[in-house]
């Protein structure tokens, strides 16, 4: 008997000092090492049977109403309200905090209500690192493109067969405008679209009573100065009515001046638009008075 007590001593001692071992590179608490051989056989027992019992109930034993659904609800994805996410955050954002089963339906979503307003909304997500998402944005893109194309295709026709027309000539200028601010165009494509606005405008100026108006004009100039034809943008302006200016025309006047370093005519410029009758927005008047006290 005293050989089996000694034996199970030694035994309990042995195990006692493997676990403060493990206990050691565990980090756990070195004094249960001491409370296993201070209480042999007992001590482990006291230790590991409600753990091993707790481990038996919860393998066994559970609500299986409360389990199936709570399972329901950690597989459920957090699908976002989108109007709500946007009218909230810029998409870039909203994408980057969002897995991409939420992603995709961001996108789905807005792009259901009407993929050829709701497009450009979109378009940052086309980088997006989920494939899927990506495609989603290149297909609304092509969508866009071929819808926006034929509609010009068919104003171009019309045009074709009365190329003295001013109705259907302004027509046309509206839908290359919307064309080219698309954002669908490669760089070279939308210069190729702007020259040609230039160049239909240009032969409606000589018609008398064209019945042009200030915001086809003012595409005109915008377009003349972003293909670097600043000679002929100064002279256009120069000779303009001030009732076919409008605020765009003079914002993007006076950058080509202030990109010319001409000083002198950047100011009287600026001179002409707060004297004229144009009603700035909020935005125009910050920037009218940030030049003037910069004067």
């Amino acid at each position: 008997m005293e050989k089996i007590i000694v034996g199970i001593w030694a035994l309990n001692l042995v195990a006692s000092v493997v676990f403060a071992i493990l206990g050691a590179s565990k980090r756990q608490k070195m004094w249960l090492a001491a409370f296993f051989a201070v209480f042999p056989v007992m001590g482990f027992v006291i230790y590991f049977l409600p753990q091993w019992i707790l481990n038996i109930r919860k393998k066994y034993s559970y609500d299986r109403e409360s389990l199936v659904r709570r399972f329901d609800i950690e597989q459920a994805q957090a699908v976002p309200v989108v109007e709500k996410e946007l009218n909230v955050i810029p998409i870039e954002d909203a994408m980057a905090v969002s897995n991409n089963k939420e992603k995709r339906s961001l996108l789905l979503e807005q792009l259901k209500k009407d993929i050829h307003t709701n497009y450009k909304v979109v378009l940052p997500a086309g980088g997006d690192n989920d494939s899927e998402s990506a495609h989603y944005v290149a297909a609304a893109k092509m969508e866009v493109y071929r819808k926006k194309y034929a509609e010009l295709s068919e104003v171009q026709k019309e045009l074709e067969k009365e190329p003295k027309n001013m109705k259907i000539l302004q027509k046309y200028l509206k839908e290359l405008e919307s064309y080219i601010g698309s954002e669908l165009l490669a760089e070279k494509e939308a210069e190729v679209y702007k020259a040609e606005y230039c160049e239909k405008l240009e032969q409606a100026a000589k018609v008398k009573d064209n019945g042009m108006t200030a915001e086809e004009y003012s595409c005109y100039i915008v377009y003349l100065i972003e293909l670097k034809k600043y000679k002929e943008a100064e002279t256009f302006w120069g000779k303009c009515e001030e009732s076919k200016k409008n605020e765009a025309a003079y914002w993007k006047v006076l950058e080509m001046y202030y990109n010319m370093g001409e000083k002198q005519k950047f100011y009287k410029c600026l001179d002409s638009l707060e004297s004229s009758q144009i009603k700035l927005s909020p935005e125009g008047l910050k920037m009218l008075r940030y030049w003037t006290e910069r004067r």
